[in-house]
């Protein structure tokens, strides 16, 4: 991301410390832009060829002068090409905007589009100030209260979690040996796309996928995979040998973290494995997603990113012990293994 917004080299060595702090300052301007147009469905109107902005205007519903200039303006971000002949042209980028890219970012991009995560950015000095989720003001029931109570929304949420889930399913069944298992249960896993690319590996294993009933609604049952509706909060887990949170603990503020850890350590004899699967908070110089990501989790949710020794810490509070840490080549998907004491 950083190279997006280098100062040009115009700029003179004096007054490039301030020209960086104005184009930090207006990144905003960037990534609003960018949702508008996942949103109207321009990546997916440009095909293999080049067309003007008019064009594409013409059959996604937009002004053609406000559409030329929103992708002008991303195009000097490298986002689209313009050409010459003031046409626009994919670029890699651009195409993992397209719905049906291998790659989808354009689930994300509808995420962040929501109302409540742009109300969460409206209200982000509340965060500042209080160390409060910046949504309190518009969902006082919370972020998944919130969901809950507008249907239209979760349906954004939950796609952009398959999503982001399948991207980097296959970094994580590489990296990780679920053949040794015999019962695997996903806590918290969706629709169950993690499991699915488990199974077609592991033909030994059987599964059971636990989610609440609105989830797991759509996910049949196999011979292999049992599907069991149920709030991890409130209701007995599944017993396993190997228990997965993928992108769950980092919602959640530790008291909450620690009500769910200790759910499974209560139905995992000792021995059984548990691994975590998300972003590990680094404190190495340069940008990392796991700073953007500690931060919209503090805003939205009242969870955090967490670093080894943070997951050291509830581990050992819950009758976990810290094996080790095995990288994925996806930065959000690193795998952290404990076992039951």
């Amino acid at each position: 991301m950083t190279e997006m917004i280098n100062v040009p080299a115009s700029v003179p060595p004096t007054l490039r410390p301030y020209v960086s702090a104005m184009l930090h300052g207006l990144w905003g301007w960037v990534t609003r832009p960018l949702q508008v147009i996942v949103k109207a469905g321009v990546p997916d109107a440009l095909g293999e060829e080049p067309q003007s902005a008019a064009a594409l205007a013409a059959v996604t519903g937009c002004d053609a002068d406000a559409l030329d200039r929103f992708l002008r303006m991303l195009a000097a971000c490298d986002i689209f090409e313009r050409r010459p002949d003031n046409t626009y042209a994919h670029t890699p980028i651009s195409r993992c905007l397209r719905r049906d890219s291998p790659f989808a970012a354009a689930p994300s991009a509808l995420l962040q589009g929501m109302p409540v995560y742009q109300a969460a950015l409206a209200n982000l000095e509340h965060t500042l100030r209080t160390g409060l989720p910046a949504i309190d003001s518009v969902a006082p029931n919370g972020f998944f209260g919130y969901l809950r109570a507008h249907p239209d929304e979760a349906r954004i949420f939950d796609a952009a979690m398959t999503s982001l889930r399948a991207t980097h399913n296959d970094r994580i069944t590489t990296a990780y040996d679920f053949s040794a298992s015999n019962v695997i249960a996903d806590i918290g896993g969706g629709q169950g796309a993690l499991l699915g690319s488990i199974l077609e590996r592991a033909p030994n294993v059987r599964a059971v996928l636990f989610d609440l009933p609105d989830v797991v609604a759509g996910t049949a049952s196999t011979p292999r995979l049992r599907v069991q509706a149920g709030d991890f909060f409130r209701d007995p887990l599944p017993a396993a040998d190997l228990y997965i949170l993928k992108l769950i603990l980092h919602d959640w503020p530790d008291a909450a973290a620690l009500k769910i850890l200790a759910a499974i350590r209560r139905s995992a004899q000792p021995g059984v494995k548990l691994l975590v699967i998300e972003a590990i908070m680094t404190d190495e110089p340069g940008f990392s997603p796991s700073h953007v990501m500690d931060l919209s989790m503090l805003a939205l949710t009242g969870g955090r990113e967490r670093n080894e020794r943070q997951f050291g810490e509830l581990f050992a509070a819950t009758g976990f012990r810290l094996a080790r840490t095995i990288p994925t080549e996806s930065p959000v998907s690193t795998i952290v293994e404990a076992v039951a004491a």
